[in-house]
């Protein structure tokens, strides 16, 4: 038996009925060994003894679309056996005749040596886009498949890394007019690791530069203020270890990262740096003593002592002065030497050359005065080791002072992480079936476990009641005040209050797969995504060192020639030299990077704290950005602007048959479907006892429009009018009058024909949810666009949307899945920063067309990857707590960056001395205070934002 695998691109399906239709129709085939379908994205792997003509033949017969992705074969003989199986069998694999037209033989080998890539491919309109792509792909020499999936708006490629590179693969998509960048390989793997060592964005900046000069690498994020990174990496080429070993190759410290953990190497690293400032203040407060008080207290013992000369011309407080600052400077401040070194040697110079070289200066410069006295006993002695001694005490108190500021940046997140630590009871029987009560921890626990929850504890893990019941706050999670009553059947959540009442409950999901952790790993995840406008910041970042040494070089020489032709001279105690070397420390230690690298990911992580509070989940800083600019929101209907739970309210039946036995055949072709509608016909089929007929056969379905499939014999066709038009079923003018009244009044009606004659109507509703109103009126009173598409006809939808305050030229109705993303497309077309508002079941790929995709109702699903914030609550409400809490995140980085800007454009020139004349200048020490206080003032800026609350309206509703 010469067994084949087969990789199918399969299109059309949209719920889990479409899947086991493929799977029914691939169970029937001989010769198929196994096989797995998958819906996201839609395809299946087949594996047997086949003709993958009949195949594909057998999967399009029952209405979808197929085609061949990858095979590989057992033995040549399969592989050559296949050639001539049919034409789309011949579409796919091709001999060495096809060279002209830039295709590769597939053989069992080449299968090896390939490699396949996802790419995002922006820009297509319809099947002619797709095939455009697809044809300039295959012209590339070294390419083995290629499959271009319109609605999600991707392309998968199998191609010889040896041959072409996937570079080549994007710039070819572009050159056709089409934006194409990467999304992921069969070998990508993504490490979290925390990184030890950065000080400000030059330092993050320079390890991203460095992860991505190893080959591997594909992508690299790094925080310095979260001491994280994230990298996406191809271990068939790198691994750990490089990536780690590079890191620490330019002086980082490198650890692998668990991502629902909180780095916490810092509470050590405030232990650490509280003992140093001790041991520096002790020392520091000798030095002012015998450098400045003793000195000036003439005529007693202390004078005396200070200023007696150990060696002629070294007084012994020049060398107490010089004793004591050395280890401040070199033992407790060398992390900026190291760091310095490292800057250099990577040719990056950050906020550490700039401490070295303003320190050193004043250190260097008074051992060199030191030593020239004790040569020449009698010429003026002026020492500044008190400068680098109490610099770098201060800049450390700043380090310290930030550091305890970070964490409270983080502190939403901590909350979360302390919710996954605990005990629970897990219940057991022994042999004689007595239950049998253990304490154990939370880590312990395992999938199937029976776990008891008394009242006023949190639930362990996620689970689902097997007994009991009680009212559960999920506050902490999803941001929801009132307690939510659970039943037996109904889901829990780990992490949220048992409020009263015991229950006991089977855990289904432990570990890193719990909803908190998967929400933990999210807000890690979103704090490491950088806003677009941080790259600037770390572009400025990146040229703002060498500018501030031009600048402290041309204050030095500027006030040299001031002071050489006399326009300012310097008081007795200094000199010319002096004079201009102060002035040009001080514009080097106050200059501040750290605040600009400070300014986004500080109000990133509190606002993505913020957000996960209130159950608004936002994916990352990218997306913040965007949020705050949108312009135009698209709302779903069923789900998003109604309850998505509609129900049956008139049947009207159009011939001689009982309602029940009419319900039993519909129940009966609706089990097949997961539409919220056929949901609720069988709700309502069960609430009334009615019994439901056999299974269906031959089920065919066409989103948007309806089912057809065989009951007992009889034809059963649902849908609405445009599917009674394609089954050739006609619709008398009476009836036709009666669906224009029903969805004139927002409600659906769906059609019903039995052996193509029309039998019945449903009528359903679906209740608009009270919040919609006022969610409408507050994003247009914020001049923000509102549209809504729904899949019903324009008349239930034009009912719907006029009662929330929709404008009327702003409601689609009868829209397909598939057209959605072209709605919002053409949006963005016309110059809008486009929103979707969706439930996630058929609106993904409108969410990820959409410039930000906004998942409400998530629930326990936050791992909506085409959304970019995820609503836990089905409440219209959280999306304007979403744009507003953008808004306000993001107006808080401006205000950061404005501050850090004005900071340095108005310092630097202070620092300079420009106000010297009228006797305004700021000394080295006050300058390394001012660096030390904007980097904190930064930090306590964002930690502003711990004091949002999401917006009252004017009605009773409350976010």
């Amino acid at each position: 038996l010469n067994l084949e695998t087969v990789v199918l691109a399969i299109d059309g399906m949209v719920c889990s009925s479409c899947t086991d239709t493929v799977e029914e129709v691939l169970s029937e085939i001989p010769g198929i060994v196994s096989y797995k379908v998958t819906l996201e994205p839609g395809g299946a792997t087949v594996t047997g003894d086949f003709s993958l003509n009949d195949l594909i033949i057998s999967i399009e017969d029952v209405g979808f679309d197929c085609s061949p992705i990858e095979s590989t074969s057992s033995s040549p003989e399969s592989v050559g056996s296949s050639l001539d199986r049919g034409k789309d069998a011949d579409s796919f694999r091709f001999d060495s005749n096809d060279d002209e037209k830039g295709l590769l033989e597939v053989s069992s080998d080449s299968v090896d040596e390939s490699k396949s890539v996802m790419l995002s491919v922006k820009g297509m309109h319809c099947t002619s886009c797709v095939e455009t792509i697809e044809s300039v792909v295959r012209e590339l020499h070294g390419i083995e498949t290629v499959s271009v999936a319109l609605l999600s708006e991707s392309a998968s490629i199998v191609y010889h890394p040896a041959l072409i590179s996937v570079v080549q693969i994007i710039e070819q998509i572009e050159s056709a007019g089409f934006d194409a960048d990467f999304l992921d390989t069969d070998d990508e793997q993504e490490l979290m690791l925390d990184i030890g060592g950065m000080t400000c964005s030059s330092c993050s900046s320079k390890v991203e530069r460095t992860l991505k000069l190893l080959d591997g690498v594909l992508e690299a994020s790094v925080v310095a203020s979260l001491d994280s990174g994230k990298v996406k990496y191809d271990p068939s080429i790198v691994g750990v270890r490089d990536i780690i070993n590079q890191i620490e190759s330019i002086g980082f410290t490198a650890a692998i990262s668990d991502p629902t953990e909180l780095n916490d190497d810092k509470s050590h690293e405030r232990k650490k740096l509280k003992s140093i400032l001790f041991y520096c203040l002790a020392s520091v407060i000798i030095i002012m003593l015998f450098g400045m008080a003793f000195p000036n207290m003439k005529g007693t013992i202390f004078a005396d002592i200070a200023l007696a000369e150990l060696i002629p011309g070294v007084s012994v407080s020049n060398i107490i002065q010089w004793i004591l600052s050395t280890p401040i400077l070199f033992y407790f401040g060398k992390r900026f030497y190291i760091s310095a070194w490292n800057a250099l040697k990577m040719k990056s110079p950050d906020m550490n050359v700039l401490i070295m070289i303003g320190t050193n200066s004043a250190y260097f410069y008074s051992v060199f005065v030191l030593i020239y006295s004790a040569i020449n006993p009698g010429s003026p002695v002026q020492t500044f080791f008190d400068t680098p001694a109490m610099l770098i005490p201060i800049i450390l108190l700043g380090k310290y002072i930030e550091s305890i500021a970070k964490g409270k940046t983080s502190s939403s997140i901590k909350n979360l992480m302390s919710l996954q630590k605990g005990k629970a009871l897990l219940v057991q029987k022994n042999e004689f079936e007595d239950e049998i009560q253990t304490e154990i921890e939370y880590n312990l626990i395992q999938m199937g476990d029976h776990l008891k929850v008394l009242p006023g504890s949190k639930i362990p893990v996620d689970g689902i009641l097997v007994s009991g019941s009680s009212a559960i706050d999920e506050c902490m999670l999803t941001g929801e005040s009132i307690p939510v009553v659970k039943e037996v059947g109904d889901h829990v959540i780990g992490g949220t209050t048992n409020q009263r009442g015991s229950f006991i409950m089977k855990a289904t999901a432990v570990g890193g797969k719990t909803s908190l952790s998967q929400i933990i790993k999210l807000v890690r995840d979103a704090q490491l995504d950088k806003a677009p406008i941080q790259y600037l910041a770390d572009k400025i970042s990146s040229y703002f060192v060498p500018m501030v040494l031009i600048v402290s070089t041309l204050t030095f020489f500027i006030w040299i020639l001031i002071g050489y032709y006399e326009i300012y001279v310097p008081p007795k105690d200094s000199s010319v030299f002096l004079n201009a070397l102060l002035f040009a420390i001080s514009v080097v230690v106050i200059s501040c990077p750290c605040a600009l690298g400070l300014a986004t990911p500080t109000a990133v992580m509190v606002g993505t704290g913020i957000g996960a509070k209130n159950g608004v989940l936002i994916k990352g800083g990218s997306y913040l950005e965007t949020a705050h600019k949108i312009s135009a929101i698209v709302f779903d209907k069923t789900g998003t602007i109604t309850e998505g739970k509609p129900t049956v309210i008139n049947t009207e039946l159009f011939i001689d048959m009982k309602e029940d036995n009419f319900y039993s055949i519909v129940a009966a072709a609706e089990n097949n479907s997961e539409h919220p509608l056929a949901s609720a016909i069988m709700r309502h089929t069960s609430d009334n006892m009615i019994r439901v007929k056999q299974n269906a056969s031959d089920f065919s379905s066409e989103p948007g429009k309806g089912i057809t499939c065989i009951v007992d014999g009889i034809k059963v066709s649902i849908g609405n009018r445009a599917w009674m038009e394609h089954n050739d079923i006609k619709i008398p003018d009476d009836i036709e009058f009666s669906v224009s009244n029903y969805e004139s009044r927002a409600n659906t009606c769906i059609l019903v024909s039995f052996d193509s004659k029309l039998s019945g109507m449903i009528v359903l509703t679906d209740p608009i949810k009270k919040e919609a109103s006022d969610t409408i009126d507050w994003l247009r009173q914020k001049g923000i666009e509102c549209w809504m598409i729904s899949g019903d006809n324009q008349f239930t939808a034009d009912a719907v949307g006029l009662s929330i305050g929709m404008d009327e030229n702003n409601i689609c109705g009868q829209t397909l899945p598939q057209n959605k993303s072209e709605m919002v497309n053409r949006l963005r077309q016309e110059g809008h920063i486009v929103a979707m508002v969706g439930d996630g079941i058929n609106d993904s790929p409108a969410l990820a067309c959409a410039d930000i995709g906004i998942a409400i109702g998530a629930g326990t699903d936050i791992a909506i990857d085409a959304a970019g914030m995820v609503l836990l609550k089905n409440n219209l409400l959280d999306v304007i707590t979403a744009i507003d809490l953008s808004k306000e995140t993001f107006k808080r980085i401006k205000i950061n960056y404005v501050w850090a800007c004005v900071y340095n454009i108005i310092g630097i020139p202070l620092a300079a001395g420009i106000l010297m004349p009228w006797g305004i200048y700021v000394p080295p020490i006050i300058a390394g205070a001012a660096m030390a206080f904007s980097s904190i003032s930064v930090v306590f800026s964002s930690l502003l934002l711990h004091r949002y609350t999401p917006p009252k309206l004017d009605t009773y509703y409350e976010i």
